[in-house]
């Protein structure tokens, strides 16, 4: 499957600006620090899973309207349509990881 540019950056940008705080890995975090914890140890899968939790898991009526939107383009183009890499590239640079 090709990979989808709008996919891609559709979830970097969710990635990078969303300001509300998820639940996971055993921390609260916003999504940002989740993502730049799993790119900094390599963890391209664990970057790829945390996107699905927070689109595909996430509930209540109002919250996470961004999450909406990426849910709504992966339902549409699914996961392996993002390129992953260019995703944690994003997080990185946001991050200033090296």
């Amino acid at each position: 499957m090709s990979k989808s540019t709008y996919a891609t950056d559709t979830v970097s940008t969710w990635i990078v600006s969303e300001g509300e705080e998820l639940p996971a890995f055993g921390a609260r975090k916003r999504v940002a620090e989740h993502a730049a914890d799993l790119v900094r140890a390599g963890n391209i899968a664990g970057l790829r899973d945390l996107v699905e939790q927070a689109a595909f898991k996430t509930s209540g009526e109002g919250r996470w309207a961004a999450a909406g939107e990426v849910r709504d383009v992966l339902k549409a183009e699914g996961l392996d349509s993002v390129s992953w890499g260019d995703v944690a590239a994003a997080v990185r640079q946001s991050s200033d990881i090296n």
